[in-house]
């Protein structure tokens, strides 16, 4: 018969495996120190400390992401300000 301990960390296991999307760990702390690897951040620190990868999860699972730049050389540039030429208002918030 299972006691009432290794359910409710079984069911926390199951909660943080929906929140992070990562399965097949052995304790809720992999998983979050597995989501962690998984955003690339270095998580090995987190280890042997209560809750530590689930907070560190917490704050950044909503931080918002730098988007990826356009590439572009100086030929493209002096093209696009040329057919555009006060484009870089629309950035500065005039119109």
């Amino acid at each position: 018969m299972t006691d009432r301990a290794t359910i409710r960390e079984w069911q926390a296991i199951q909660a943080v495996e929906r929140e992070t999307g990562i399965v097949g760990k052995a304790s809720a702390d992999e998983t979050y120190a597995a989501a962690l690897q998984a955003m690339g951040l270095d998580a090995a620190g987190l280890v042997g400390h209560q809750n530590a990868a689930k907070a560190a999860f917490m704050a950044l699972k909503n931080k918002p992401r730098a988007r990826a730049a356009m590439a572009a050389d100086a030929k493209t540039i002096a093209a696009r300000t040329e057919r555009f030429p006060h484009a870089d208002r629309l950035h500065k918030g005039f119109y």
